[in-house]
């Protein structure tokens, strides 16, 4: 198993999908990685990691991400998500 904690949002989208890549060329059969990071929800009520986002867009190149956004890098980074939470993500390589 692997754990990133928030590492994948200093990141920008390529940067963020070449981490992925590194650690999917590594990982056993029958691996998970847990990534530790904010999933923003939807709509425009205030909320925490939106803040962060703005953040991170401003001061870093990165970026917190939606699960539509999460899905898409994972997907490019060769993981395939299994299960969403509020600040956890659990994939498997695809």
């Amino acid at each position: 198993m692997s754990v990133l904690a928030t590492i994948l949002h200093d990141w920008d989208d390529e940067p963020a999908a070449a981490i992925l890549r590194t650690i999917r060329a590594a990982a056993p059969a029958g691996a998970r990685l847990l990534i530790l990071d904010t999933v923003v929800p939807p709509g425009n009520e205030p909320n925490g990691a939106k803040w962060l986002d703005l953040l991170m867009l401003t001061l870093f190149d990165g970026k917190e991400r939606t699960e539509a956004q999460w899905r898409e890098l994972l997907a490019a980074g060769q993981f395939e998500p299994v299960r969403f939470h509020e600040a956890l993500i659990e994939a498997v390589p695809s």
